[in-house]
């Protein structure tokens, strides 16, 4: 029997990075080798907090764009 899947520190941090910059579920997996399933299933709290996290950072740059703006 294979033994299990476990994520080094080093693919959790790049697969939250991958995930923060919007990247696509089988495009990590396929930086990484894995296939989609295994990415989904081991990497869920990356996927999520990095989407999380991109999410955040682009709507707070737009909301501060937004409030810069005056009206003409």
């Amino acid at each position: 029997m294979p033994s299990p899947f476990i994520p080094t520190d080093e693919q959790k941090r790049n697969v939250h990075d991958y995930a923060k910059v919007g990247m696509s579920e089988d495009d990590i997996a396929a930086l990484l080798g894995l296939s989609v399933k295994r990415v989904t299933r081991r990497f869920r709290t990356e996927l999520r907090q990095g989407a999380a996290l991109g999410n955040f950072e682009v709507l707070g740059s737009l909301h501060e764009l937004a409030k810069s703006q005056t009206n003409m």
